[in-house]
C-alpha cells in the first residue's frame, strides 16, 4: 500500500466521519464504473480492493469501528 491517505482522498489527521463519507464517496464512484463498460472493469476492481484495504488500515490506526 503506497499511501492509505492518497488512497482515501483524506489528510493525515482525519476523524471518523472524515474517512467513512471518502470510503463511501469512493466506493460509489467506483462500484458505479463497474457497470459502465467491461474495459475499465478490472482497474476499478483493482481500485476498489486497494480503497478496501486502505479503509481498514487507516481504522485500525485510528481504533475507528468499520462501517
Amino acid at each position: 500500500m503506497k499511501n492509505i491517505f492518497r488512497e482515501l482522498n483524506i489528510k493525515e489527521d482525519f476523524s471518523e466521519e472524515e474517512i467513512k463519507e471518502s470510503y463511501l464517496n469512493l466506493m460509489k464512484k467506483y462500484y458505479d464504473e463497474l457497470n459502465m463498460d467491461t474495459s475499465v472493469l478490472f482497474l476499478a476492481k483493482k481500485r476498489i480492493d486497494r480503497i478496501d484495504e486502505a479503509f481498514e488500515m487507516a481504522s485500525y490506526i485510528k481504533g475507528f469501528d468499520y462501517l
